[in-house]
């Protein structure tokens, strides 16, 4: 029996990873970090520019803290407007969640920007806890 590969043939599986510390109630796609610089708020990086053209194949969150009430919902951007590919934490998805989709969805060409924005809910708790979402992104290195 031939043995089946699992290839991604002319594509690059890349996580880009975004967080906030102590994600606080009611905020309204609020671009999260991929590095805060001295833990300030809102200080850091919050994009990285692609330097090939990609597509968006998945997002997940995840939290270090149990959500008890309300939601968290992440949403990757391309040059800072949402896809509308979104994960999300919630009372029954109190840890993770993962959301993918086909490629050809969500495309971007080499220079424009990758990102993810948070949305909480007004009741969102507890606001201690840590988010971090990864936007998996599907590179076409071949494309130079």
């Amino acid at each position: 029996m031939t043995p089946v590969e699992r290839i991604i043939s002319k594509g690059q599986l890349v996580p880009l990873i975004f967080s906030q510390d102590a994600a606080a109630a009611s905020q309204s796609a609020v671009a999260l970090k991929i590095l805060e610089v001295a833990s300030a708020a809102n200080n850091g990086v919050d994009e990285v520019i692609m330097p090939w053209d990609f597509d968006i194949v998945g997002v997940s969150l995840s939290s270090d803290s149990a959500v008890t009430t309300g939601s968290a919902l992440v949403d990757p951007t391309i040059n800072g407007t949402a896809t509308g590919l979104q994960a999300q934490v919630d009372t029954t998805n109190t840890l993770r969640h993962r959301k993918t989709q086909p490629r050809y969805q969500d495309r971007g060409t080499a220079g424009q920007y990758v990102g993810c924005k948070l949305t909480t809910s007004s009741d969102f708790a507890p606001v201690t806890a840590d988010v971090v979402a990864v936007v998996w992104v599907l590179a076409y290195v071949d494309t130079l």
